[in-house]
């Protein structure tokens, strides 16, 4: 059956879309048969950055976006596209595609099922204007016939704010470890074009750059260690930069803030790669694909306790939690860990062996073309 992937151009780089990527190489096209859809204001980069040779033979279309005053242009093309494939369903990867799918009619208007698959949402975590945006996505999903989430969390979470009876799938968030190994093979490339001074003990985290993602507050930590040599490595792409930039360029930093700017998707996870521990400092999750990505490198991970990341860091096993918005608590696991290399070394195995045994892209591509049979009676 086909299906139309939807995805707006928001961010070059994002875990929903990588998360996307990873499950469209890993289905079975004689089940699923994805139909690529990108919702594109122009003038803004692609978050559509399916550099697989196998992701590029896949049918690709593009609707333009000039906002839901203008829809109409855009809910015209959602509905042709669903028509020229013979489109048994339409599987929205974000606010903007979910705000299309609703104003098409959901089901009603477009004639087949309409899922909506939240990543995440920050809540009171997040700024004026992304709560705004947000309660709109929630009125949104409504439209759904279900809202697909990535961890157990995001189920009781998104519950709360959906209308009761609304069908919630977890199909939680996997990672293609293929992804994980190219970055390693070139950590050291990345580590010398970080240009971290020598000795340095690297401690960053790499997530879309807003307030939700608690990136000053990794940078706060890092300035509170005792560790000798710690400097923070903040990756990522967003509204914050300038923000994050002028902590980084502060007297107080001293030169151990590194603020990197925007990259491709590989060069970030090199970046990752080449860090001597990880640190996510988030404030709000789900289960972020940006955890497992660290973990699938066999980092050292110190996380803010919140969304799945306790359980997917095997509770103390493969990383260390601490309370959300809390540097000092930071810090002190920040330097705990730096201390004792050995400590560093086998919570590092502990999370590679998690992540690559859980959390895998075939488990993930099963359990999504099993939801599409269900939902849309196997059509073809």
């Amino acid at each position: 059956m086909k299906i139309l992937f939807l995805k707006a151009n928001y961010f070059p780089v994002c875990g929903a879309g990588r998360l996307l990527e990873t499950m469209l190489l890993h289905l079975d096209r004689t089940v699923v048969e994805p139909v690529l859809v990108e919702v594109r204001t122009e003038g803004q980069p692609s978050s559509s950055h399916f550099v697989a040779e196998a992701l590029t033979q896949l049918p690709h279309e593009t609707i333009s976006w000039r906002g839901a005053r203008n829809a109409r242009a855009a809910v015209r093309a959602l509905s042709s596209l669903v028509e020229k494939h013979g489109a048994a369903g339409v599987y929205s990867h974000d606010m903007r595609c979910d705000l299309l799918c609703r104003l098409a009619g959901g089901r009603r208007g477009l004639g087949i099922p309409f899922v909506a698959h939240v990543h995440g949402w920050a809540g009171s975590a997040g700024d004026l204007r992304l709560r705004l945006y947000e309660l709109i996505d929630r009125l949104c999903v409504r439209a759904a016939d279900e809202v697909w989430v990535g961890s157990l969390h995001a189920v009781s979470d998104v519950r709360k704010l959906l209308q009761k009876g609304k069908p919630i799938r977890c199909l939680e968030t996997a990672l293609d470890p293929r992804l994980a190994l190219a970055a390693a093979q070139q950590r050291h490339e990345a580590r010398a074009a970080l240009g971290l001074p020598a000795g340095a003990f690297a401690i960053g985290m790499h997530a879309r750059l807003h307030h939700a993602k608690g990136h000053a507050v990794l940078a706060e930590a890092v300035l509170r260690c005792a560790t000798a040599g710690a400097h923070a490595v903040l990756l990522g792409y967003g509204e914050e930069e300038a923000k994050l930039r002028a902590i980084a360029a502060s007297p107080g930093a001293a030169g151990r803030i590194h603020v990197i700017g925007p990259q491709r998707p590989e060069a970030m996870l090199a970046c990752v790669a080449a860090l001597d521990l990880y640190a996510y400092a988030s404030l709000r999750e789900s289960l972020p694909l940006a955890v497992l990505e660290a973990m699938a490198l066999g980092l050292p991970i110190v996380s803010s306790d919140v969304g799945d990341i306790a359980a997917a860091l095997d509770h103390g096993e493969a990383g260390v939690v601490v309370p959300p918005g809390d540097p000092s608590a930071l810090a002190s696991a920040i330097d705990a860990l730096a201390a004792d290399p050995s400590r560093r070394a086998r919570i590092g195995r502990n999370a590679e062996r998690n992540a690559l045994s859980r959390y895998s892209p075939q488990r993930l591509a099963r359990e999504v073309e099993a939801a599409w049979v269900a939902l849309a009676g196997g059509a073809r």
